[in-house]
């Protein structure tokens, strides 16, 4: 009846949609969150699939100019996943080096067993905030109340993409990064050092030919 997430321990839900339509998420005593889900029918030999989206808060520090590192986890769920695929927008400046984690850094996905089912408008996604989320008390229970409304969620920024087979009810999956913006003004200052080392010599090299010319 509920798909249980540990969420990351400074994040905060903000919404909670199945099948493109929003519901209202409850929390058991341990403090997990329970996301209601539907009875999957029969679509000839085989249960119809159903999408699950979530849309939750994560805070992280502000980032440094010069480099620094960064630790993201995804919500730890009750069933085991067949394939995870992890998509990130990146302040855009920076660049960007795999340092830790127990997902993989890909180019491209290269998925098995996602269906058409799952939906294409992952952007368009809801937004409702924890104090409409139901404490638990003798049972898991559902409010009724003011549902969240669609809203387009931006995806800009440098994208790094990330993959993971098999995680199993008691792993989160996580990725660290490092990320520096020194490397990035070194190599432009470095290119601009070398083609002024270039035209030096250049010019040194027309001067020394017209001087020739001169004594002759």
């Amino acid at each position: 009846q509920f798909l249980r997430l540990v969420l990351p321990p400074k994040a905060t839900l903000w919404s909670a949609f199945v099948s493109g339509k929003p519901v209202k998420p409850a929390i058991d005593k341990e403090g997990n969150v329970l996301i209601p889900l539907e009875k999957s029918q029969l679509q000839g030999e085989d249960l119809r699939q159903f999408p699950v989206e979530i849309v939750y808060l994560d805070k992280f520090k502000k980032m440094n100019f010069f480099g620094g590192s960064l630790k993201m986890t995804l919500p730890k769920v009750d069933i085991p996943l067949s394939e995870v695929y992890w998509s990130v927008y990146f302040p855009q400046g920076y660049k960007y080096f795999y340092a830790d984690g127990d997902v993989k850094p890909v180019k491209v996905y290269t998925p098995n067993l996602v269906k058409k089912a799952i939906s294409n408008e992952i952007g368009n996604i809801g937004s409702q905030y924890s104090s409409v989320v139901t404490r638990y008390q003798d049972k898991p229970s559902i409010n009724k109340g003011v549902l969240p409304i669609k809203v387009t969620v931006p995806r800009q920024g440098q994208l790094l993409k990330f993959s993971k087979l098999l995680v199993t009810e008691e792993e989160a999956p996580w990725v660290k990064l490092r990320y520096t913006i020194f490397v990035k003004y070194l190599v432009r200052t470095f290119w601009i050092v070398l083609i002024l080392f270039l035209a030096f010599l250049l010019l040194k090299k027309i001067q020394r030919g017209a001087k020739i010319k001169t004594e002759i």
